[in-house]
């Protein structure tokens, strides 16, 4: 069994050097144990913070290549693991829809 837990919809500035970028995002987090909703609702303002974070840090040029979006992903995945001292069987993917680059 699978649960989702979605986040607001965001938007964060690239990392792009003398740009005006911004990506749209919003990001859902799948997860297997039920018992973790908990952690997510009380870690929510922090796991927020560490995706703008992730996305400031990013380049529209690193968005667009081969699994470029798949590396961030596996970015924020990896981020949500450590702030909840989870796991991959537990937090088991992350989806981001929409993702849109603009300007």
């Amino acid at each position: 069994v699978y649960y989702e837990y979605l986040l607001d919809e965001e938007y964060s500035n690239l990392a792009d050097a003398g740009s005006t970028k911004i990506v749209k995002y919003r990001v859902t987090i799948e997860y297997t144990d039920e018992k973790i909703m908990s952690s997510l609702d009380q870690n929510k303002t922090r796991i927020r913070n560490n995706i703008d974070e992730i996305m400031r840090a990013t380049t529209s040029e690193e968005i667009s290549r081969v699994n470029g979006k798949q590396r961030i992903r596996e970015r924020i995945q990896n981020m949500i693991i450590d702030v909840l001292e989870s796991d991959d069987d537990t937090i088991t993917n992350i989806y981001i829809q929409p993702f849109v680059v603009q300007g």
